[in-house]
C-alpha cells in the first residue's frame, strides 16, 4: 500500500525540482538549431549565450555576462542539493508505519523555499542581463527568444496534430 503512494510522490518531487542547467555553447558560437534541451525564453545569462552573435556582444559585455552567470551556480547548486536532501527525508517519512503529514508537510514547505530562492536569483540575474545589454540588443533578444518559441510552437502542434 505504501508503494502505492510513494511512487507518485516520488514522481511528482522530481519533477517539481527545477533544474537550471542546460548545455551552454562556446562563446562566439551561434545556435539557432532546434534539439532536445534547446530552451526557449531563456533571459538569463546562460540563454544569452546561445545569440552571442546576432547581438554582436562586445567583449566588456561578454565578460560582466559571464560575471553575472557564474555568480549564482553556488547558491542554486545548494538550494538543489537541500531539496534533493529533502526529498529523500520525504522518502524516510513516508516508508513508516504512521507517516507524520505535518513532517512531510513542512518538508514539501522547504522545498517550496528552495525553488522561491532559485527563481528570485534568476530574476536578478536576468535583470543584471538587461542591464549589460543595449536597449537594441536587449529588443533583438526577445525578438530571437520570441522566433524560438513560436517555432517550438508550431513544432508541437505539428506533433499534437500529426499524431491524431
Amino acid at each position: 500500500m505504501k508503494k502505492v503512494f510513494l511512487v507518485p510522490l516520488i514522481i511528482i518531487l522530481f519533477s517539481a525540482v527545477p533544474f537550471f542547467a542546460s548545455a551552454i555553447p562556446p562563446d562566439g558560437q551561434n545556435v539557432t538549431q532546434e534539439g532536445p534541451g534547446d530552451s526557449v525564453g531563456i533571459l538569463g545569462p546562460e540563454g544569452i549565450f546561445r545569440f552571442v552573435v546576432e547581438l554582436k556582444l562586445t567583449d566588456e559585455q561578454l565578460n560582466k555576462l559571464h560575471s553575472i552567470k557564474d555568480s549564482g551556480k553556488r547558491e542554486v547548486f545548494k538550494s538543489h542539493n537541500e531539496m534533493m536532501l529533502t526529498v529523500w527525508d520525504i522518502q524516510d517519512e513516508i516508508k513508516k508505519d504512521n507517516p507524520d503529514k505535518a513532517k512531510l508537510y513542512a518538508f514539501s514547505d522547504k522545498i517550496a523555499e528552495e525553488q522561491k530562492k532559485i527563481a528570485r536569483l534568476r530574476i536578478d540575474q536576468m535583470l543584471s542581463v538587461k542591464a549589460v545589454l543595449t536597449p537594441e540588443q536587449f529588443s533583438k533578444l526577445i525578438s530571437l527568444i520570441d522566433a524560438k518559441r513560436n517555432k517550438m510552437k508550431s513544432r508541437i502542434l505539428e506533433k499534437v496534430i500529426g499524431d491524431k
